[in-house]
């Protein structure tokens, strides 16, 4: 699950974190941060099985590239 928070400036700060995966953006509005997370969620639901290194070192493009393209 995605944690949303306000940022001192009136930014909102995105983190997700699962599968080992740590993520975070910076957003100019709450929707569009909770929009951001719900992607990176399911795409990090659609991974198939890797080991702890290869997770950790996906990036958020290998992720959307993975979860777009299915398993191989």
């Amino acid at each position: 699950m995605a944690y949303i928070r306000p940022l001192a400036n009136g930014n909102f700060r995105a983190d997700v974190r699962m599968k080992s995966i740590v993520k975070n953006k910076t957003f100019s509005s709450e929707s569009i941060a909770q929009a951001w997370a719900e992607k990176i969620e399911h795409s990090i639901k659609t991974i198939p099985y890797m080991d702890q290194a290869q997770l950790l070192a996906l990036s958020e493009a290998d992720i959307d590239s993975i979860a777009y393209s299915g398993p191989t």
